[in-house]
């Protein structure tokens, strides 16, 4: 006689698919972040000792290799961060949740300001923010991740735990 096993639990689509979005924006993160560090001419003089001492040359465009490097290594620490937030998220982990729920209130702060300041607002980034947003606070992800359930949630779906009072 075997003993019975527990059907395994259904993953709800929306944790699939913001799974699957958070993988994808830490690639092309990491991918960007490295582009950056790769492209750059590690061997030339740094931009800015020539740049400062052609002062009085205006017509040479000022290409700050500092800047570029610290691009790169911001988008590679942004990428393993989200990675390290997927693999917790795909792993349903309660503090993968609270991470990425952060994360994009950061995320969406900072877009905001640049959507005012920048002459080519980044619209793409603060929609996926929004969707992200909005995917993470769907009732089954919370129910998955056993979030404080909203007053006007339906309860339609038993509790995770049943001797909790408290919807935590």
């Amino acid at each position: 006689m075997t003993p019975t096993q527990a059907p395994p639990t259904k993953r709800p689509l929306a944790i699939t698919i913001v799974g699957i979005l958070i993988f994808v924006s830490a690639l092309l993160n990491v991918m960007l972040g490295a582009l950056f560090l790769l492209t750059m001419d590690w061997g030339a003089p740094a931009q800015d000792v020539v740049a400062l001492q052609n002062a009085s040359d205006a017509s040479q465009p000022i290409v700050n290799d500092l800047d570029t490097a610290l691009d790169g290594m911001m988008y590679l620490v942004l990428g393993v961060v989200q990675l390290i937030l997927g693999v917790g998220f795909w792993q349903l982990k309660r503090w993968a949740w609270a991470g990425l729920m952060s994360w994009q209130a950061l995320k969406l702060l900072i877009d905001i300001a640049n959507f005012w300041s920048l002459s080519a607002p980044p619209v793409f980034s603060l929609l996926f923010s929004i969707l992200l947003v909005f995917m993470l606070n769907q009732a089954d992800v919370r129910r998955v991740f056993q979030v404080r359930k909203l007053t006007d949630e339906s309860t339609s779906h038993p509790s995770l735990h049943a001797l909790d009072r408290d919807g935590f």
